[in-house]
């Protein structure tokens, strides 16, 4: 059993999530019988984590370190007057949001295992994930030209409120960017080569039939 750290998420690419009813939403963001299937470019496997289960407290505790962190910024400190200093400072802030949000995202699953298909569930559970794709597709599309606007509107009204708009918007964008990869676009068209019960799966300890 593995945990699904950065360097493994490089080459994982979610295709279908299922999230179970949380009945208990004051105590745990997420119910932990949630999970989500990945496509491994490397092996051509199909990988299955489950949830961490977060609690809300957690959340809770992230808002009232941050909400105090943008009140007392100074926002003296952006350089409004230099415009190269400033475009530069913002692009590299939109793209160190983005990969935060890309490693910060797999932090939400655990015990991660190589699973075996059959055709028909491999096909069942890919069509279930592409009904969602092009929507998803729409949203972070719009949620990065929102980000992007974010840091144009910081220029323009000078507001250090727009300026952690756009970090906690490139932030949500750099969880969701395997969807914009080829090898996404790939599993949308079912046109990857896929090993969904092979010999050498069969004899790893970690793989499990569904």
């Amino acid at each position: 059993m593995k945990e699904l750290n950065s360097n493994m998420g490089l080459n994982f690419i979610s295709f279908y999530g299922y999230h179970a009813p949380n009945k208990d939403k004051e105590n745990s963001f997420i119910n932990e019988n949630s999970y989500t299937l990945f496509y491994d470019k490397k092996t051509k496997g199909v990988y299955k984590a489950e949830a961490k289960n977060i609690r809300s407290s957690t959340f809770l505790l992230l808002f009232l370190i941050g909400y105090p962190t943008m009140n007392f910024f100074p926002n003296e400190l952006i350089p409004y007057e230099h415009h190269l200093i400033f475009i530069g400072i913002c692009l590299m802030t939109i793209l160190l949001s983005m990969v935060a949000g890309t490693y910060f995202i797999y932090g939400f699953n655990k015990d991660l295992r190589r699973i075996t298909l059959s055709k028909d569930d491999w096909n069942y559970y890919l069509e279930k994930g592409n009904k969602l794709y092009l929507i998803q597709i729409a949203v972070m599309t719009t949620l990065l030209l929102f980000a992007i606007s974010c840091f144009i509107f910081l220029y323009m009204y000078q507001s250090k409120w727009w300026l952690f708009g756009g970090i906690g918007t490139s932030f949500i964008v750099g969880g969701s960017i395997p969807l914009f990869s080829k090898t996404r676009y790939l599993l949308y068209k079912n046109r990857v080569d896929v090993h969904l019960n092979n010999d050498e799966a069969m004899e790893n300890d970690d793989i499990i039939s569904y």
